[in-house]
C-alpha cells in the first residue's frame, strides 16, 4: 500500500513538473505558428508583444495569450490600426497540441481592445485583409495547421468605432462588456449574448442622433449555419430607460445579400423613456422628473438589402398630450405632441419619406410648433419646413436646470420654407417658397464668458433668395458689435453643404479682443477651442464651403498689449483663404497699412504679411511687443519715430508659427 501511494505521488510530482516546465516547450512553437498563419492569410500587419502558454488556468485546457496585439492595415489604409487588443486569451484543447491535425480553441478573451471599422466612400473596408487565392498559399482545408472550435468569446473594456464614409454613417461604442456563448462550429446552435456599452453615439449625413446612450441588452438567436439564417429568440435590449425586442430573422444567402423580416417591439415604452434619449435632461437630476403621456412606438425591416437596394421599412413614434416636469422647479413643459414616420416601399433609398406634421410643446405656457416634410431625398430632395412660435427665454430656469448659467429675452419664430433642391440650385426662384423671420430681443447671458453678453436686437428675415441680417447689436462687457448683412445659399447650404455666401457690415466703438479669448493651464491667452483640440487639428483651417465678404469700422481695438484705432478695411473669405485688403489703422503713435493672406486650401498652411508702416514711436513699439524687448532691447533707449516696410510669406507649421529656411 506504502508503495503504491509512493507510485502515485511521483507520478503525480511528474505531471506537476510537466505542466510547469510544457509552457516553455511550446511556447516558442505556438508563436510562431500564429505569426506564420497571419502571413499567409491576412493582407494587414500582424504583430503582438509579450506571449505566455499557461496549463492551469482552465485544466485540462492550455491557455493561450497574447499581450499588446494589433493588426495595422495596409495600401488604401496604411498606417490605421484595425485592431489594438491590451491583452488575447484563447484555451486550448491540450491534446491538440501532441498532434499533428493541428489546434482546437474553445473559448477566447479579449480585454482593453479597440475596434475601428472604416468604410471608405467607394466602398473599401479596412478589415477586409483576407489574401486573396492568387495571393495567398491554397491550402485544402481539411490540411490547414489551425483547427478552431469556438463556443466562447468574452470581450471586456473595449471601444468599437464604425466610421463608414459611403454612407455618412458612424457610430461608436465605449467600454463594451460582451459575453457570447454558442456551437460555432454545428451546423445549428443557439448564440446567446448579453453586452453592456458606457456609451453609445450614432450619426448619420452629419447630424447626431444618439448621444453618450447607456446600451445593454440580453438576447438569443437561432443560428442556421447552413443555411446561414439566423432567427430572433427571447431577446431584450436597453438604450437609457427604453426597453425593446426584435421578433422575426435575417439570412445572408451569400457575401452581397441580405434578406429580412424583423420587428421592433417596444409595449413598455413611456414618455419618460424617451427623454431618457436626450443626453442634457438624462444628465440632470433625470430620476427627480416627473412625466406623463401616450407613446406609441414601431418600426419593422422586410426585404432584400444588396448593393443600393434597401428592404422597405417604416418606423413610426406618436406622443400624445405629454408633460414634464422636474420636481425641484416650478414650471412644467406640457402639452407635448409629437407625429413621426420615416418610410420606404422597398428599393432606392431615394423613396425614403420622413414626415413629422405635428411637432408642439408649450414651455411655460409658451406655445411653439414645427413641421417637415421630406421626400425623394437623393436625386432632389423636395421638402417643407416651417417653425412658428413664441419663447419667453427667462422662463427656461423655471423648466429646465440651467446650471451657472442665466438666460433672458425673447424669440419669435415664424419660418417656412418649401421647396425642390433643384430650384435652389438652378436659381428658379419662382418655385421656391421662402418667408418669414427669426427675431431676438433684449437676450442676456450669463456664465457663458467672464463678461455679460446682451444681444439687444437681432433680426433675420427668409426670402427665396436671401436670408438679411437687417438689425444685430451685441453688448459683452464694455465691447459693443453691430453687423447688418446678407447670405446666399444658405438652403443647399444647410442641406447639402455646400458653399454659403454672404457679405457682412461690422463696426464697434470699443472692441478688445483679449476679452474673447480664455486662459490655458499655463495662463496663456488662448482662444477658446481647446489645447487639446489644438494640438490636435493644427493651424486653425478656414472652411472651404464659405465665400464670404466682411468689411468693417472699429474706433478702437485692443489685441494683446496692442492698441489700436481707426481700424478699417476688408476681409475676404472663400476656398480656404482669407484675404485681408487694405486694413489701415492707427497704432503705436503712427499709421499703419495692411495687406496679405492666410490660406489652409493648401496642403501646407501659408501665410503672406505686406505691411506698410509710418511714423511709428520706438518707445511705444518697444513698451508694447515682448519680441522686440528680447530682440531688440535697443529700442527701449531710442527716442523719435520710425517708417517701414515689411514683407513676408512663408508655410506655417503645426504651431502657427512661420516655418523660416535654415
Amino acid at each position: 500500500m506504502k508503495k503504491a501511494a509512493k507510485i502515485i505521488g511521483v507520478c503525480l510530482l511528474v505531471f506537476v513538473l510537466l505542466l510547469i516546465t510544457l509552457p516553455f516547450l511550446f511556447k516558442g512553437k505556438l508563436i510562431e505558428l500564429v505569426k506564420k498563419e497571419a502571413n499567409e492569410m491576412l493582407n494587414a500587419k500582424m504583430d503582438f508583444g509579450e506571449s505566455g502558454l499557461n496549463f492551469f488556468r482552465n485544466f485540462p485546457n492550455a491557455t493561450v495569450s497574447l499581450n499588446n496585439f494589433y493588426i495595422v492595415g495596409s495600401e488604401d489604409f496604411k498606417g490605421d490600426t484595425l485592431i489594438y487588443a491590451k491583452k488575447i486569451e484563447a484555451t486550448v484543447n491540450l491534446k491538440s497540441l501532441f498532434g499533428s491535425s493541428g489546434y482546437e480553441i474553445s473559448k477566447i478573451l479579449v480585454d482593453g481592445a479597440k475596434l475601428h471599422a472604416i468604410v471608405t466612400k467607394d466602398g473599401k473596408m479596412n478589415w477586409d485583409i483576407m489574401k486573396s487565392d492568387e495571393d495567398s498559399t491554397q491550402l485544402d482545408e481539411s490540411s490547414s495547421n489551425f483547427k478552431m472550435t469556438l463556443k466562447n468569446v468574452q470581450v471586456s473594456n473595449s471601444d468599437v468605432w464604425y466610421d463608414d464614409h459611403s454612407m455618412d454613417m458612424e457610430f461608436f461604442l465605449k467600454n463594451l462588456n460582451l459575453n457570447l456563448s454558442g456551437d460555432m462550429t454545428a451546423d445549428e446552435t443557439m448564440i446567446k449574448t448579453n453586452f453592456s456599452s458606457e456609451s453609445f453615439d450614432f450619426g448619420m449625413d452629419g447630424i447626431r442622433y444618439l448621444s453618450n446612450i447607456k446600451a445593454s441588452g440580453d438576447m438569443q438567436l437561432n443560428a442556421d449555419f447552413k443555411n446561414s439564417k439566423y432567427t430572433f429568440s427571447k431577446n431584450t435590449f436597453k438604450l437609457n430607460e427604453i426597453e425593446a425586442g426584435l421578433d422575426g430573422w435575417f439570412a445572408m444567402p451569400d457575401d452581397e445579400k441580405m434578406e429580412m423580416d424583423i420587428r421592433l417591439n417596444a409595449p413598455k415604452t413611456q414618455f419618460k423613456d424617451v427623454l431618457s434619449l436626450i443626453p442634457a435632461i438624462y444628465s440632470n437630476d433625470f430620476k427627480d422628473i416627473t412625466a406623463s403621456g401616450e407613446v406609441v412606438f414601431d418600426a419593422y425591416m422586410k426585404g432584400v438589402m444588396q448593393g443600393d437596394t434597401l428592404p422597405s421599412f417604416d418606423i413610426k413614434m406618436d406622443i400624445a398630450n405629454a408633460k414634464f416636469k422636474y420636481g425641484s422647479l416650478p414650471q412644467s413643459m406640457d402639452k407635448i405632441t409629437v407625429k413621426t414616420r420615416i418610410s420606404n416601399i422597398g428599393g432606392s433609398a431615394d423613396l425614403t419619406v420622413v414626415d413629422v406634421p405635428v411637432f408642439h410643446f408649450e414651455l411655460a405656457g409658451n406655445p411653439f410648433d414645427m413641421n417637415l416634410h421630406l421626400k425623394t431625398p437623393v436625386s432632389d430632395p423636395d421638402f417643407s419646413l416651417s417653425a412658428i412660435g413664441h419663447l419667453n427665454l427667462g422662463m427656461i430656469k423655471d423648466v429646465y436646470p440651467l446650471e451657472n448659467m442665466e438666460l433672458n429675452g425673447t424669440l419669435d419664430a415664424d419660418m417656412r420654407v418649401a421647396a425642390k433642391m433643384s430650384a435652389i440650385e438652378n436659381e428658379r426662384y419662382e418655385q421656391v417658397n421662402a418667408s418669414g423671420n427669426l427675431r431676438l430681443k433684449d437676450m442676456v447671458f450669463k456664465g457663458i464668458m467672464k463678461d455679460d453678453v446682451r444681444i439687444n436686437k437681432a433680426s433675420l428675415t427668409f426670402s427665396p433668395r436671401y436670408m438679411d441680417l437687417s438689425d444685430f447689436n451685441m453688448i459683452m462687457g464694455k465691447n459693443d458689435l453691430s453687423a447688418v448683412g446678407k447670405l446666399e445659399n444658405f438652403l443647399p447650404y444647410a442641406l447639402k453643404n455646400e458653399t454659403l455666401k454672404g457679405t457682412l457690415t461690422l463696426s464697434s466703438n470699443y472692441l478688445n479682443l483679449n476679452d474673447f479669448m480664455t486662459e490655458d493651464a499655463t495662463g496663456a491667452s488662448t482662444s477658446s477651442t481647446s489645447k487639446k483640440d489644438s494640438v490636435q487639428t493644427g493651424s486653425f483651417a478656414i472652411p472651404k464651403n464659405l465665400d464670404f465678404a466682411l468689411s468693417g469700422n472699429f474706433k478702437t481695438v485692443k489685441f494683446d498689449n496692442l492698441d489700436m484705432s481707426n481700424v478699417s478695411g476688408q476681409l475676404l473669405m472663400k476656398e480656404g483663404k482669407v484675404d485681408l485688403k487694405n486694413v489701415k489703422m492707427n497704432a503705436l503713435g503712427g499709421n499703419m497699412l495692411a495687406n496679405g493672406y492666410y490660406d489652409t486650401g493648401k496642403e501646407q498652411p501659408e501665410v503672406s504679411v505686406d505691411l506698410d508702416i509710418k511714423e511709428a514711436s520706438f518707445a511705444k513699439t518697444f513698451a508694447t511687443f515682448e519680441a522686440v524687448k528680447k530682440f531688440a532691447p535697443i529700442f527701449e533707449s531710442v527716442s523719435g519715430n520710425f517708417s517701414t516696410s515689411f514683407k513676408m510669406t512663408s508655410s506655417l507649421g503645426a504651431d502657427l508659427m512661420p516655418i523660416l529656411a535654415g
